[in-house]
């Protein structure tokens, strides 16, 4: 027997299944580039940010190693991300958590 409210309530309202939180998390690259972004920085200003003597050979491979970063090619700890943080507003915290949910 139908209960009232299964009656009344159409079949496409129906909820989604439960979402694995961590799946469903951003991932660290994601955050990267979000906050990135976020503060109107390219990924070359950036670059040179990080690194404001280098010549531009060298900016651009530091370019393609944060491209690689917002791609989750890869990941970084420690005075990297803290070096990084100090080029745009983000929360190395936040990147290392979601680095260790992967």
């Amino acid at each position: 027997m139908m209960s009232t409210l299964e009656a009344q309530t159409p079949e496409w309202t129906a909820l989604p299944d439960a979402v694995d939180p961590v799946t469903a998390t951003m991932s660290p690259g994601t955050y990267l580039r979000k906050r990135r972004e976020a503060s109107g920085l390219s990924m070359q200003d950036v670059a040179q940010a990080l690194r404001p003597k280098w010549k531009i050979a060298a900016i651009n491979m530091m370019v393609s190693h944060l491209a690689e970063l917002e791609n989750d090619e890869g990941h970084v700890l420690g005075v990297v991300v803290r070096n990084i943080a100090a080029a745009f507003p983000m929360d190395a915290n936040v990147y290392n958590a979601l680095v260790e949910l992967r």
